[in-house]
Parts: structure tokens; C-alpha cells; sequence
């Protein structure tokens, strides 16, 4: 009788080591795995909703035209990247920063792209490896600029009125020496999507704005 007991034990006892086992394969096998792979993108243009208007367009042209705030366009236009995965839009809208301002300062030529901006400085705000599977918000993008040696500022639109805002925003897009991103809700303005960082190009006083989005749909908001 003393004998059964180990005997009805082993089975038990096996389970818990094979699933002891099982937990450190897994884990050696996520250790080794490298990076997950990028979605890829495909070359086609998300649809707009009627009340913004394509800067490839006529009306979105002469509306470009008649801004009185867009030196930052002509900038970040000669630089224009579009993102290569979905959670890329915050690596190519520093990527077109950096090399809008190293061009500008005259600085020794020095391609960025959606793979050079990260480096080991920013490997400690936020690892590529999450941001390959979450995306970054403002602060983490302000933090990726600081480790670039910019200077880098999170504001939240939140916390202005609307007029604080634009008084604050608008300045800066006829600096050249300055470049805002923003980040919004994309349903907001009735795109598809959830959040999305882009360069702010330019600001049309009746339109709104004008963005140079990642995303291939750049456009400016019909007043009203």
C-alpha cells in the first residue's frame, strides 16, 4: 500500500516538469525570434471625406496658394516620406523633421530614414521593438527628437483654448528653424484609422490647415 503513492504521483509530478519545460522553450524561442516582422504597406490612397480637400486637387492648390503661413511646406515637401507601416506614421514624420533641418542649417548631408532614427539614445525612451507594435504619442516623439539633439516639446491642444492654440501653432510654421507634428484622432475628421502623427506644412486662416500626412492623404479641412 505505501507504494501507491509515488506511483500516483509521477504522473502528476512529470506534468508539472513538462510544462516547466514547455515555458522555457517558449521563452527561448521568443528570446532568439528577433524583431517582429513590419507590416507592409500598400501603395494605395486612404479615401478622404468631402469636407477635406487633397492638396493635389485644384481647389487644394489654390487653397496651398493662398496661404499666408506655409514656409514649412516648401521644407517638408523636398523631404516627404510616406510611413511603411501602420504604426510608422511618428519614425517617418521625424525622419522628414531631421532632414528638413539638416538641410536647411547647411549641415553635411545626412540621409534619415524610417531605419536611422533609431538609434541607442532612443532605445531608451521607447524601444523600436514596441513601437513596431504600438505606435508612439506626442511625448514619446518628443522624447525621439531630444535624443536626436533637437529640442523637443509635447503640447496637448487640450490644454489651450483654441485661439491660445493657433497663437502658439502658427508662429512656428514660418520658422524656419521650427517644425510642429501633431497628433489626432483620425474619425474625428472622418478618416479611417485611430491616432496619426504627421508634419503641420501650413495654415490657411478659412481652411484650417494643411498637413503633410504620412499616411498618403494630405490634406487641408474646408472651412465651415
Amino acid at each position: 500500500m505505501t507504494s501507491d503513492g509515488p506511483k500516483e504521483a509521477a504522473p502528476s509530478v512529470f506534468r508539472r516538469a513538462r510544462g516547466l519545460v514547455g515555458r522555457k522553450v517558449r521563452a527561448l524561442r521568443r528570446a532568439f525570434a528577433g524583431p517582429p516582422v513590419e507590416e507592409a504597406v500598400v501603395d494605395e490612397r486612404l479615401p478622404l471625406p468631402s469636407y477635406l480637400v487633397a492638396l493635389d486637387t485644384e481647389e487644394g492648390s489654390a487653397l496651398l496658394a493662398e496661404a499666408g503661413d506655409a514656409v514649412d511646406f516648401h521644407q517638408l515637401h523636398d523631404h516627404f516620406v510616406p510611413q511603411r507601416s501602420p504604426s510608422f506614421c511618428g519614425p517617418a514624420t521625424i525622419a522628414i523633421v531631421l532632414n528638413a533641418l539638416h538641410a536647411g542649417a547647411g549641415a553635411p548631408a545626412r540621409r534619415y530614414d524610417q531605419d536611422t532614427v533609431f538609434t541607442d539614445r532612443t532605445e531608451a525612451v521607447k524601444p523600436r521593438i514596441e513601437v513596431i507594435r504600438g505606435g508612439m504619442g506626442l511625448p514619446i516623439l518628443a522624447g525621439y527628437l531630444v535624443a536626436h539633439d533637437l529640442r523637443g516639446e509635447a503640447c496637448f491642444a487640450s490644454d489651450f483654448s483654441v485661439d491660445e492654440f493657433r497663437d502658439r501653432v502658427v508662429p512656428l510654421l514660418v520658422d524656419d528653424d521650427t517644425f510642429v507634428a501633431v497628433n489626432f484622432h483620425r474619425p474625428t475628421l472622418g478618416q479611417q484609422g485611430t491616432g496619426h502623427i504627421s508634419p503641420l506644412a501650413a495654415y490657411h486662416e478659412e481652411a484650417t490647415a494643411s498637413s503633410c500626412s504620412t499616411s498618403r492623404a494630405t490634406a487641408t479641412r474646408r472651412s465651415g
